[in-house]
């Protein structure tokens, strides 16, 4: 009787454990689908990602290796199966779950899966508007729980939709409300998607001027995030304006670059985009020989795939090649293939560009019957694509937006370039006239002052009025005082603002410090920068000077010279630092140095060139410090003259500075060495400035700015400070 039970136990056991494999295989495994090369990579992801599910017992962390195995896998065939178990076990957990913080959070997941089924309708199943609908379905969620993220993403992909489908002004619409959601969240992974559909749509009304605006925003965001399917797309989008204004070497150069960051990625979809856009501009100029490789490339991938855009953009590219060539026969067969997929997605641009192409074949080789059935068509198409009502419509609701705006956007520089410069000449001729309103109150104070020190003491006889009058004046002076400080309060926060851009000091330097101890309350020591980013060039200066004196005159001179520094680079466009100082110099010379005056300033200014990754700088009575490997300290050339009127009045020289990656560089003014304090109540020194610059490079950046602020202070006491004090440290 025991062994009967203990029979029947091992059967159970056995039928259970057969049961939850065949149940793992139903659920995880994608048997039906062949193990090859291009999804190699896939099914390794999959073993990891299962591997931690079925280890798991929370729904959160299932559904976070889910959402990473559907972004990541790349085939087509798989990621969707595992999309649906994504979604199932999404809406299992917010319909059972009771704490408001968890169903948000699978709330958000659905979301996310009901995003990709949209998108995997809209690309393989030819279904547009069934696409919109879930698109729909996932934003009604997205914004009952707050999810703005996500609700950038879809909307997006709602508005991608219906500008394929000729609805260019609702696209438009949607894609500024977006826009609007975008801005105000800190980051956003479909900013770089944003713009560039922005740009896209621009383009297709001929507008490039926005266009080539939106797309530089788009490259930008994608470099910023890193991530290199969208720096593939934007290069490839840049690719396709370049060729549309007739720049065809930059266009190839932009479309390789994306075809290369797609083949590191494996992005096949991406890759035959690429070689097809490179096809088509060669077509152009009839070097064929390359055109039938990029083809002959792309066909195989094309017949196994389901992608509908695909398939269009190849027998669109080939049916103009066999034009060419004069081939019309394999070319109508390719251009009716072609013309069938823009039919069945309903993309009436692309269909249009078809029927384009067919024209042309008929104009050579005459079919009456279905030329008379395209011109029919096309006339219903042109009915719609109104361009010229399209982009006048376009184009003002652009400007209504950017106009309502509460700020400028400072990523569009090029576009506000006109409107930037006239803003900085208006904040330079305030700044001067204020602070000569300062000066001039000065001195009317000072001069009520002596007067009332005159009528106290003639009135000296008089002990009760005087006191009186005295005490009057007293009043009025504190009053008057505090105006004035009051004033020159106001004026270092205009300082501040135009001066010392910490912000951009951060987003070019990386790892950086600044120490900076003006003497009053406002200074005659600046450090400064600037960044120029054009299609040749993308450059970032840094500037730490010493103007003359220091206070209110020191910051007089400050405001002035970076008002001409900023002259040299923004209008004049002169980017050698060297020139930029032989400019400022005779601005300087011309301006204030009259009757053998010798005022301007000391200082040095980098220019990091971030596409050839070079650094120059200039240097004015001032050399900057290069500790390498954090214990060798190189001191770099400088020129022994100042930038301003002086003995020498030679150009100044351009320097090469090379660094290594743990190298940091030291830019300083005289006040730290100048310092007097001690036990003997002596300067500081520069030996002894550069030995705590080498004994600390080896730690953090806001280390070194601590280290070097207690080594200050412990050193000055209770002694006056004696001139303003600034440090830049960085390294790239």
């Amino acid at each position: 009787m025991l062994r009967l039970k203990l029979f029947i136990l091992f059967i159970l056991v056995f039928i259970f454990q057969t049961k939850a494999q065949f149940l793992d295989k139903k659920i995880y495994l994608v048997d039906s689908i062949e193990k090859n090369e291009t999804n190699k990579n896939d099914f390794e992801f999959i073993e990891k990602g299962l591997k931690l599910i079925k280890e798991s017992q929370s729904d959160t962390f299932k559904l976070n290796i889910l959402s990473q195995m559907v972004e990541t896998i790349n085939d087509e065939n798989i990621w969707p199966r595992y999309n649906r178990l994504f979604y199932s076990l999404a809406s299992k957990a917010a319909d059972s779950e009771k704490d408001s913080t968890l169903i948000t959070h699978y709330l958000r997941s659905k979301a996310v899966a009901i995003n990709n089924y949209a998108f995997y309708v809209q690309n393989y199943t030819q279904s547009p508007e069934k696409a919109i609908t879930f698109y729909k379905q996932a934003a009604e969620i997205q914004k009952k729980i707050g999810y703005k993220k996500g609700l950038v993403i879809t909307n997006n992909n709602i508005a991608n939709l219906l500008y394929e489908s000729g609805k260019i002004l609702q696209a438009l619409d949607l894609y500024r409300e977006t826009l609007k959601i975008q801005e105000g969240l800190k980051d956003s992974p479909g900013l770089s998607a944003l713009l560039n559909n922005i740009a896209e749509t621009y383009l297709f009304i001929c507008d490039t001027a926005s266009a080539e605006l939106y797309l530089k925003r788009a490259l930008s965001s994608a470099i910023h995030g890193g991530n290199k399917t969208n720096i593939a797309q934007e290069l490839q989008n840049i690719g396709v304006l370049a060729n549309h204004r007739g720049q065809k070497k930059y266009a190839l150069v932009c479309l390789k670059k994306a075809l290369t960051l797609r083949q590191q990625i494996g992005d096949l979809n991406g890759v035959c985009k690429s070689k097809l856009n490179m096809a088509t501009i060669l077509i152009k100029e009839k070097e064929f020989s390359k055109v039938q490789l990029y083809l002959d490339e792309v066909e195989a991938y094309v017949s196994k795939t389901d992608n509908q855009n695909i398939k269009y953009l190849f027998h669109w590219c080939y049916g103009q090649y066999l034009t060419e060539i004069n081939d019309p026969k394999n070319a109508e067969i390719h251009l009716e293939e072609a013309l069938k997929y823009t039919r069945a997605s309903n993309s009436i641009q692309d269909e249009s560009k078809v029927i384009a192409g067919l024209f042309k074949l008929y104009s050579t080789h005459k079919n009456d019957a279905k030329e008379l059935s395209l011109y029919r068509r096309n006339s219903e198409i042109s009915k719609i694509l109104n361009s010229s009502e399209i982009r006048r419509n376009a184009i003002r609701k652009n400007y209504e937006y950017e106009y309502s705006k509460k700020e400028q956007d400072f990523k569009i520089e090029q576009a506000l370039k006109d409107e930037k410069s006239r803003s900085e000449k208006r904040k330079q001729k305030f700044i001067t006239y204020g602070i000569s309103l300062i000066l001039l109150l000065t001195l009317i104070f000072s001069f009520f002052i002596f007067k009332a020190f005159k009528i106290s003491k003639q009135k000296n006889a008089i002990i009760s009025t005087q006191k009186k009058e005295v005490e009057k004046q007293k009043h009025f002076i504190e009053e008057k005082q505090k105006e004035i400080v009051d004033s020159i309060n106001y004026a270092k926060k205009i300082q501040d603002t135009l001066l010392f851009n910490d912000q951009l000091f951060k987003e070019n330097l990386g790892d950086s410090f600044i120490l900076f101890k003006p003497k009053d309350i406002v200074s005659g020591d600046f450090y400064w920068s600037c960044s120029v980013v054009t299609d040749k060039e993308n450059l970032v200066f840094i500037a730490v000077c010493d103007s003359t004196g220091h206070g209110v005159p020191g910051a007089f001179m400050s405001l002035l010279s970076t008002n001409f520094i900023n002259e040299a680079i923004n209008e004049k466009q002169i980017y050698e630092p060297h020139k930029i100082f032989n400019f400022v110099r005779q601005k300087l010379i011309s301006s204030i140095s009259k009757e053998s005056q010798k005022d301007g300033f000391d200082g040095i200014l980098f220019c990091i060139d971030k596409l050839q990754n070079k650094i120059t700088y200039a240097a004015s009575n001032n050399s900057p410090i290069l500790i390498r490997n954090n214990q060798e300290l190189v001191k770099l050339s400088c020129d022994k003259m100042p930038v301003g009127k002086g003995e020498r009045n030679e150009s100044f020289n351009l320097y090469t500075a090379d660094l290594g990656q743990n190298d940091w560089i030291y830019l300083y003014t005289d006040g730290f060495a100048d310092q007097f304090g001690g036990p003997k109540g002596k300067k500081f020194k520069y030996k002894s400035l550069n030995e705590l610059l080498v004994l600390n490079s080896n730690l953090p950046s806001i280390i070194q700015s601590q280290k070097l602020t207690e080594a200050f202070e412990n050193w000055k006491g209770d002694l006056e400070q004696v001139d303003d004090v600034c440090v830049v440290g960085f390294h790239l």
